[in-house]
């Protein structure tokens, strides 16, 4: 639910928020706002909350970066409401815990150990199973030609007051037969290589690996 100004007016009232695109980062947001401490989890539906009180939506489109201190900071349908399931159990809602994990990567270890390599497409089989080569890979004459790679090693520390926990069971993890582990999520981290003006000309990703 919402407390927001009516026509920009001092009067106030209670509404719901549309769930259509609402995640993590509006969740943190308002954990932030409400002093709630960190999000643990955005919910697209509220179906098992009772909203019988509060029916009406009064805004739709929030699209939050996740530093904003005030759901009003961030982008939003204003008065325009457009929301395709407007039921009360399709309202935002947030889960908010009182600890989180805070990852950190260690960029020095990035820029102290990169280096490139030409390495033959045959080679690099495990690397696009895993999904670690950049999407252009999937339109390469495979097992032919070669692909440039940066390669770095890379270390990421949690810094926070929290376990950082995939969100998958563990009877959902994939097992890889390449380098013989199992995968708790299909992308842990994302690496973008950006020119000076922010374009993007390089990507890669990297693929959680768990062990019990």
């Amino acid at each position: 639910t919402l407390f927001r100004s009516v026509n920009g007016s001092k009067a106030l009232r209670w509404g719901l928020i549309c769930g259509e695109g609402w995640g993590t980062k509006e969740a943190t947001v308002v954990c932030r706002q409400l002093g709630l401490g960190y999000a643990s989890t955005g919910l697209q539906e509220t179906w098992y909350w009772d909203a019988s009180n509060v029916t009406e939506m009064i805004l739709s489109g929030v699209r939050c970066t996740g530093s904003e201190m005030s759901l009003s900071h961030c982008q939003n349908h204003g008065n325009s409401v457009n929301c395709k399931k407007t039921g009360s159990r399709f309202a935002a809602g947030v889960i908010c815990s009182e600890t989180a994990s805070d990852l950190l990567l260690h960029a020095n270890l990035v820029q102290e150990t990169a280096y490139i390599e030409d390495r033959p497409l045959h080679m690099l089989y495990c690397a696009a199973e895993e999904n670690c080569l950049s999407s252009s890979a999937r339109n390469a004459n495979w097992p032919y030609g070669h692909r440039r790679l940066l390669r770095f090693s890379s270390q990421i520390h949690n810094n926070g007051r929290a376990d950082f926990r995939p969100k998958a069971g563990r009877h959902s993890w994939v097992w890889h037969e390449c380098h013989g582990h199992y995968h708790s999520m299909d992308i842990f981290t994302h690496y973008d290589i950006l020119t000076t003006n922010g374009t993007k000309v390089a990507e890669g990703h990297n693929a959680s690996r768990s062990e019990e």
